[in-house]
């Protein structure tokens, strides 16, 4: 149900915005360490289009940024890719 919900959200907001993907995540930092999260949702389907997960020592902070902000412009200029039916499909 919470899935379904997320899904009418992310079609509200891309109706909104008019754009075809929504980047979303969250970030932290413990012990020395930062860690981040990121999605790329599609906007008409709410399908993952993209999900990485990371963790480095916080002095790499800025490689960090670079590495994922290269991923998402590399996801979002391939042809949109349902990650969800992907896995569900093996």
């Amino acid at each position: 149900q919470n899935k379904n919900f997320y899904r009418v959200q992310m079609d509200a907001i891309g109706i909104g915005l008019g754009v075809r993907a929504i980047v979303s995540g969250a970030a932290g930092a413990a012990g020395g360490r930062v860690q981040v999260e990121a999605d790329i949702i599609d906007s008409a389907t709410g399908a993952t289009l993209w999900h990485g997960r990371y963790e480095r020592p916080i002095e790499e902070l800025k490689a960090l940024q670079t590495e994922l902000l290269d991923r998402i412009a590399e996801t979002l200029a391939e042809p949109a890719v349902d990650i969800d039916a992907t896995v569900a499909s093996l």
